[in-house]
């Protein structure tokens, strides 16, 4: 049993504690203190296991309150209890002796962990910053480094594999052990100016200076976690970099520029630092083919424009040259892994520098692909010369790409087009002909999967739905809903795909709400109905990390239950201030809740309802939309007879 003392100034905080935390049998609430000095005094009398410690207190604060227990009894484990946006504290109350952090509004399961595994870490799961502290932290910084010209660089980290690791064996959750020890970890190391953020499963930090400063960062870290011991079983970490200016001035597309740095680094090896457009050998020589230097020898720009931009993408390292005597230069200077050379080129050919240099030990280890439109150029010819491949222009990029991956060693990268044999009459013509094959490949990758996307997501409404009600009807129509009214209203809306999965997944944060008082079958009280308030909060957190809802979606899980004249949760936004897809659902997801039979009362009738958000107007919700839903009325009824709930 671990006896608990909370120590918090608002009454209904406390309250709303000993309801979230009735459930778990092995905490017990031994007392409650309403400032820090009464904290102090309890602790002396009750002697606590755990103390969660407000931070904002009257007489003595959280800080003063958190160093007299620590200091009178040492093996007290404080957790430091605050918003999201009191991150200037955080290292006050672990240096005052706090042993761990969780924000208010975190879900109970999270208060439960810190409360309960808080022994294990000088710094719980839980002591985080989320990604709201994180999106106004970013803010500042990009304000303030485009204000005084200066860089800053974005670092995003995550654990390699940490995905393939077993939910549960002995000793409890081993992907969120793992991202606690970390953060331990990487706590320590960070710099006085450096803040440890957590984005879902990855974490970020924000460095001053550009991607150099922010690379030389992302390999302290990445140290600490393989210095930190057999005993943590950690798996490795890969970072992401991307800096203002060079690479983006605006939060959401730095945000995006790291992630894709972060996502090559774990795509081409793993444990590695890539910054944002640029490449990097692979760690142990693994043959494959990012970190593999190509050198293109040929005298037309167009050909050599080409083939950069075919390996490129596929992540070679492209040097160039426009005759033999240039390219001898740059072997010496850059060995390359596979050199592509034209045989017809002013002064010494493609053939004879292909001979010299497979007749110079420093240089025959070097595979040569010679690609040929002149007559002398035939196989015969290349294979006497020392080739190890030979292409006839006009060839298929995706060939040649092909051919280079297999000489080198590497693993293909994109499958072939069928009929690689067709003789076209044009490179042009060539290239277009694969591009378009790589297009229609990549569509129908695409289509599979969104439609993954759609049915997980869907899957997941749905269940929570029947914890919540004890019907699947309610996410489905309601998103029908949005989106008649959001056509109607404004259509480009629906052009960012999260929109439509926000709608879904709104209430997701009720995964963190205890099953009685979703079910309760009275009206809640005061407490209970503040704890339930908090799943807009906990859904944000949940989705924040996800990649296909970064954008309107998480923003409308986060404020659907806003307020047109400011009176709503969790932010009091008003007006334009509240995100037009939140502006939207509010308006649906009302609807939907005064036709639905609830536990304590009865459905009301359509018109009765569509009356109540017409009187609503300009007051609960936005009038533009109310509007919009008196156009479509028509169109929501008949989803509404559609989906009704069968008894």
């Amino acid at each position: 049993m671990i006896r608990l003392l909370i120590c918090d100034d608002s009454e209904l905080t406390r309250e709303a504690l000993r309801v979230s935390l009735a459930g778990p049998a092995e905490i017990e609430i031994v007392g409650e203190a309403a400032d820090g000095e009464e904290a102090v005094a309890l602790a002396r009398r009750l002697r606590p296991d755990v103390v969660l410690m407000d931070v904002s207190m009257p007489v003595l604060d959280g800080i003063v309150a958190t160093r007299r227990i620590a200091e009178l009894f040492p093996a007290v484990r404080i957790i430091a209890f605050a918003g999201s946006d009191e991150t200037d504290v955080i290292a006050a109350m672990v240096e005052a002796g706090a042993t761990s952090y969780c924000f208010k509004g975190a879900p109970p399961a999270e208060l439960e962990r810190a409360i309960a595994d808080g022994a294990d870490s000088p710094l719980g799961f839980t002591g985080l910053l989320d990604e709201l502290a994180f999106e106004d932290h970013l803010d500042r910084r990009l304000a303030r480094a485009l204000a005084d010209e200066t860089s800053i660089t974005l670092v995003l980290l995550e654990l390699d594999e940490l995905g393939r690791m077993d939910d549960l064996r002995e000793g409890g959750p081993v992907r969120e052990r793992a991202l606690r020890d970390a953060a331990r970890l990487v706590l320590a190391e960070l710099q006085p100016d450096e803040e440890l953020f957590r984005l879902g499963e990855a974490f970020a930090i924000v460095v001053q200076g550009d991607s150099r400063a922010g690379a030389l960062a992302a390999e302290r870290l990445r140290a600490a976690l393989e210095g930190g011991g057999p005993d943590l079983d950690l798996p490795t970490m890969s970072a992401g970099i991307a800096t203002c200016p060079s690479h983006a001035v605006k939060r959401d597309d730095l945000i995006r520029r790291a992630d894709a740095a972060l996502y090559a680094a774990m795509r081409t090896g793993r444990n590695r630092v890539v910054v944002y457009g640029e490449r990097v050998p692979e760690p142990n020589d693994v043959a494959t083919a990012a970190g593999l230097r190509l050198l293109v020898v040929d005298d037309d720009p167009s050909t050599r424009a080409l083939l950069r931009t075919t390996f490129e993408v596929a992540d070679f390292d492209v040097d160039e040259a426009d005759d033999a005597p240039s390219a001898a230069v740059l072997i010496r200077a850059r060995p390359p892994s596979v050199l592509v050379l034209d045989i017809a080129m002013p002064g010494m050919s493609g053939l004879a520098f292909c001979r010299q240099l497979k007749d110079d030990p420093a240089t025959r280890a070097i595979r040569v692909v010679l690609l040929s439109g002149v007559a002398e150029g035939t196989e015969e010819n290349a294979k006497a010369a020392g080739a190890d491949a030979f292409l006839r222009k006009p060839f298929s990029p995706l060939a040649l790409l092909t051919l280079v991956e297999r000489l080198s060693g590497a693993e293909p990268s994109t499958p072939s087009p069928s009929s690689l044999g067709e003789v076209y009459g044009d490179q042009a013509l060539m290239y277009a002909r694969d591009l378009r094959h790589l297009v229609e490949l990549e569509r129908g990758q695409r289509v599979l999967l969104e439609r993954a996307y759609s049915e997980t997501v869907s899957a997941l409404a749905s269940a929570l739905e029947w914890k919540d009600t004890g019907t699947r009807a309610h996410s489905q129509r309601v998103q029908l809903y949005a989106v008649e009214v959001a056509r109607a209203l404004e259509p480009r809306l629906l052009d960012d795909p999260s929109v439509e999965y926000g709608f879904l997944l709104h209430d997701v944060g009720k995964i963190g709400i205890p099953d009685h008082i979703l079910q309760k079958p009275a009206p809640l009280t005061r407490a209970e109905r503040n704890l339930i308030q908090t799943h807009t909060l906990l859904g944000h957190q949940m989705l924040a990390g996800v990649a296909f809802l970064r954008g309107d979606g998480v923003r409308i899980v986060r404020s659907h239950h806003e307020r047109w004249d400011g009176g709503g949760y969790p932010d009091g936004l008003a007006g334009t201030e509240i995100p037009l897809g939140a502006r939207v659902f509010a308006v649906a997801d009302a609807l939907d809740a005064m036709t639905s039979d609830r536990p304590y009362r009865s459905a009301r009738s359509w018109g009765a309802a569509a009356e109540e958000v017409v009187r609503e107007s300009g007051r609960q919700f936005d009038p533009d939309v109310v509007d919009a839903v008196c156009r479509v009325e028509p169109e929501l009824e008949e989803i509404q007879r559609e989906l009704a709930v069968r008894p």
